[in-house]
């Protein structure tokens, strides 16, 4: 083989020539190379065979692995998507959310919120035209495929190459549009309808075919906001979709295919031609005969675009919705704040607040959701009837159309403690729901809620306590009384039916402001922010953007409602159409804000407003209802309020301007109290007159005695009540005690507070500040050791320590060595001071010695000028002068009195001398009468042996 194989590569020669051959044998060698050639170029052949055969083999490898490692990842991608939608698929996935409707308290549907006409219906109520029109010309195999027509699908492959990617021809089955209606994005691409297709298959071993079927045509879109087929049915025919003729029901099948076009309402000719149609597929698949093709050809159906939904929110509405957005919020972990720290905290609660109150909002009115409210119809009627008919003679409007001066107004049932009414506004419809969504200043109408019952629940005050109406200053507010008098003493009963603002200031502080808003917060006033705790104008209803009407209604219905305040709104149940029932109000949820001792005390004193002559509401007082309620005016009378309550209802009535301005005329006891009272009075009608009725832990009060006994009536309360007598309650009692001790420690506590910074800010500056350091010390201890609380006893400590070890150091030292000095040249003054004292006193004593010794020689001398004998009398006078006189020995006036002396001496010597019979009356030396008893008496007794006065004298 081989050797052959060199005999025939071209160039290769042997050293030696051949012999010549015979013919006949080179022909044979000549065939045989030939046939060697051919065995030669076949094998070749099979050769390059082989290797293009290898060659193919390892491309299509190569191209599996690259298909692989490119289709792979995506193939495991849809199947995790597959997953993913199967484990969140159920019945409720081929539902869609529909509108939000709105009912009231009788179930009746009051309003539709959205742009849909969606009505979920069962396959029983599908008309089975409807249903043979889509398999005739969508899915004619519908009943028998397992979800993906393979048929359908490679002819509209085929037809897609064909046209060069263009789509002429669809595949999907019935129930492949199901799963993109329901399931699936409506995104274009490869992937997606790889995974529709493998939903599908999935699909149709989870549902029947009737089923997949009422999935379709509840979620097919026919135009003009109409989803499903009931839907459409209504909006196009006024019928249901079980009642459609077959014409009817020819044209939504037709209009499904291309919603926008081919409705009736946005082509009627061309709906007309798609409907035919339709027909034409049904008489194909042998649904209907070719006589019955004939007459639907030739119907031409009215189209009557029925629709239900409310083109304008109504003020119940607009409630409704929001009342449910708060709902949402709290579903969604919302927590809700109304008092704040600071002003940081206030804003960004706000900016959370908003946020989370507009998404909510959004969800309510995407739509989905059943609203089942307590509006009684009935009563909104006549609450807005109320409010625009006693206003009709307000009729100035905006250029927009819109009264200018407006009303807002919310009715509560106090039974059920939820909003029956909500007025936003003057006439039934607006943008604009005063009734929720305007904060205005309350003015007195937030007296009760705020400076009244707390001061009463905290044990303040009782009814009969007195405050003096006068003018005063509270941390710089002065506030002032309507009409600028002031009224001296008055009890807080009377002050609260009069309205005074000074009062209302008073109970504010004694309460504490802190305290005084925990009420509103309890009450969950929506509007405050951080300045509002800081301003004693709040306590009259200067707030720093007002109140709602809502907030003042629900207020006024926790009085009425024994003191507890009810978080229900006006929402009985919230149903969303993928969750079910997402909160249901079965009971009243409430909370105590006010005791029942003090919700009844208040009460009471609010009847005052309409019982009492000085009421502010009293030309509204009726006797076939009881009312207990509070007017507000704010200043310029731009704000006018009136909220009150029966035992059945609780009502709040604001006017005012939208642009805040002045309204003259207009303030809480006329327009707004005579809307309140016409409503109330009109919804009472028919009602038992009920009073307000004491809890047994309220007892009358003797105010002179102080003698306490049981309320004994019932009925005409606020009238029974004995005269000198008023409320008071064992409960507050002992709170008032417990208030009282807390004041007492945090007075004492605040007198600590004072002395120890009164401390802290003395320096030594001199001398006798380092002298008085340990005095200061001390003083502040004292004070400190009458804290009872031991934490705040041991911080004022510490605090005073350290000042005094600051000051007890080197400079104390420094200033005591000074203070030495100064203590030794104080006692050195003071000891020549005493010196100096003692010799004036001294002084003073010699003097007066010698005025007593002085005096009483000129005495011996008037008294012998004064004799008219000389007797012995005299004689002893002369030797008692004479002693006297040497007592004076060294005076001055010694001379002198020495010459008057001799004078003296000299001319009683020379006077008749007495003789044994005469008898002149003359006194004795010690007192005793000489001579006869019937002297004339014209002397005065003289001076003892001693020169001391006598005790007898004889006058005339």
């Amino acid at each position: 083989m081989f050797e052959d194989r060199i005999d025939v590569i071209p160039g290769i020669m042997s050293k030696k020539m051949p012999e010549a051959e015979p013919a006949s044998k080179k022909e044979t060698k000549k065939k045989d190379l030939k046939c060697l050639k051919k065995k030669r170029k076949k094998g070749k052949r099979r050769k390059r065979a082989r290797w293009i055969l290898l060659s193919i083999l390892a491309a299509i490898v190569v191209l599996f692995i690259a298909a692989y490692v490119k289709i792979h990842p995506e193939y495991e991608k849809i199947r995790d998507n597959m997953y993913d939608v199967l484990c969140n698929m159920d019945e409720s996935t081929f539902r869609r959310a529909g509108n939000t409707v709105i009912y009231d308290k009788d179930d009746t549907v009051i309003g539709r919120i959205g742009n849909e006409k969606y009505e979920y219906v069962k396959i029983t109520d599908i008309s089975d035209y409807i249903q043979k029109g889509y398999i005739a010309k969508e899915d004619k195999r519908f009943a028998s495929h397992h979800g993906v027509d393979f048929r359908a699908t490679a002819r509209a492959a085929f037809k897609l190459i064909k046209n060069k990617g263009a789509i002429t021809q669809g595949g999907s089955t019935i129930t492949q549009q199901v799963v993109k209606n329901n399931l699936l994005s409506q995104e274009k691409s490869y992937s997606r309808k790889i995974l529709e297709i493998f939903i599908a298959l999935e699909l149709e071993k989870e549902y029947t075919k009737p089923q997949i079927m009422e999935y379709y045509c509840n979620s097919n879109y026919y135009g003009n906001g109409c989803y499903g087929v009931e839907g459409a049915s209504q909006y196009y025919f006024g019928k249901s979709a079980s009642k459609l003729s077959l014409a009817e029901a020819a044209i939504l099948v037709a209009t499904s295919n291309s919603p926008n076009n081919y409705n009736p309402v946005a082509d009627y000719e061309l709906s007309m031609e798609k409907k035919n149609q339709v027909l034409d597929a049904m008489l194909e698949c042998g649904y209907i005969t070719q006589e019955v093709c004939d007459q639907a050809r030739q119907e031409r159906p009215e189209i009557v675009k029925k629709s239900e939904n409310v083109s304008n929110e109504n003020y119940m509405i607009s409630y409704a919705l929001h009342c449910a957005a708060l709902e949402i919020m709290k579903l969604d972990g919302f927590e809700f704040e109304y008092v704040f720290d600071d002003s940081k905290s206030s804003d960004d609660y706000q900016t959370k607040y908003n946020e989370a109150y507009q998404n909510a909002v959004e969800k309510a009115r995407t739509g989905g959701y059943e609203i089942h409210t307590s509006f009684d119809t009935g009563i909104q009627s006549e609450l807005q009837a109320s409010v625009d008919s006693k206003l009709a003679e307000f009729s100035d409007k905006t250029e927009d159309g819109i009264y200018k001066l407006q009303g807002a107004a919310m009715c509560i049932d106090n039974q059920s403690h939820m909003v029956v009414a909500v007025v936003g506004g003057r006439e039934e419809q607006g943008s604009f729901n005063r009734g929720y969504q305007a904060k205005r200043q309350p003015g007195s109408s937030i007296k009760p809620l705020l400076d009244y019952g707390p001061a009463l629940n905290e044990g303040v005050i009782t009814p009969s306590t007195e405050y003096t109406d006068e003018k005063i200053t509270i941390d710089g507010y002065t506030p002032k009384n309507s009409n600028n008098k002031y009224i001296g003493q008055v009890t807080v009963r009377e002050a609260l039916a009069r309205s005074i603002n000074t009062i209302a200031v008073q109970l504010y502080q004694a309460t504490g402001k802190s305290k005084c808003m925990s009420y509103l917060e309890d009450m969950e006033f929506s509007s405050l922010v951080y300045a509002d705790s800081t301003a004693m104008s709040l306590s009259v209803g200067g707030f720093t953007q007002g109140v709602t009407v809502e907030d003042m209604t629900k207020g006024y219905a926790t009085i009425a409602n024994d003191g507890k305040y009810s978080e229900n709104t006006c929402i009985r149940s919230l149903s969303s159409y993928d969750e079910g029932v997402v909160y249901e109000c079965n009971s009243v949820k409430d909370k105590e804000v006010f005791t029942e001792d003090a919700a009844f005390m208040l009460t009471d004193m609010m009847q005052g407003t309409f019982k009492e002559d000085y009421g502010t509401a009293h030309d509204w007082d009726t006797d076939t209802q009881v009312y207990a309620g509070k007017t507000g005016t704010t200043n310029d009378n731009k704000d006018a309020w009136f909220c009150g309550f029966s035992s059945y209802y609780t009502t709040a009535v604001w006017l005012g301007y939208d642009m805040p301005e002045s309204m003259d005329g207009v303030y809480g006891g006329t327009y707004p109290a005579e809307i309140w009272s016409d409503f109330m009075n009109k919804i009472h009608q028919g009602l038992e007159k009920k009073d307000f009725t004491a809890p047994e832990t309220v007892k009358l009060k003797d105010l002179s005695s102080g003698q306490s006994i049981a309320v004994s009536y019932k009925d005409n309360v606020y009238r029974s009540r004995p005269s000198g007598w008023d409320y008071i309650s064992g409960v507050l009692l002992q709170k008032e005690k417990d208030n009282e001790k807390k004041r007492q420690d945090a007075a004492l506590v605040q007198k600590a507070e004072d002395a120890v910074s009164e401390f802290e800010a003395f320096q030594i500056n001199s001398e006798e500040d380092a002298v008085s350091l340990d005095e200061k010390y001390n003083e502040a201890l004292t004070v400190i050791d009458a804290v009872n609380s031991e934490d705040d006893k041991e911080q004022l400590l510490k605090r005073a320590a350290y000042k005094y070890e600051l000051l007890s150091s080197e400079v104390k030292e420094s200033w005591n060595n000074a203070a030495k000095v100064i203590t030794s040249n104080n006692q050195k003054q003071k000891d020549s001071e005493n010196s100096l004292a003692a010799q004036k006193s001294l002084e003073k004593a010699k003097q007066e010695e010698i005025d007593s010794n002085v005096d009483l020689v000129n005495w011996y001398i008037d008294q012998l000028n004064a004799r008219s004998l000389y007797s012995s009398y005299v004689e002893q006078l002369i030797k008692e002068a004479q002693s006297a006189l040497g007592q004076c020995n060294g005076y001055d006036k010694y001379d002198s009195l020495n010459s008057s002396l001799q004078k003296a001496i000299n001319r009683v010597k020379s006077l008749p001398k007495e003789s044994s019979s005469s008898i002149d009356g003359d006194v004795g030396i010690n007192g005793s009468v000489n001579g006869n008893s019937s002297s004339s008496g014209n002397e005065s007794g003289g001076q003892n042996q001693n020169g001391s006065d006598s005790s007898v004298s004889v006058g005339n």
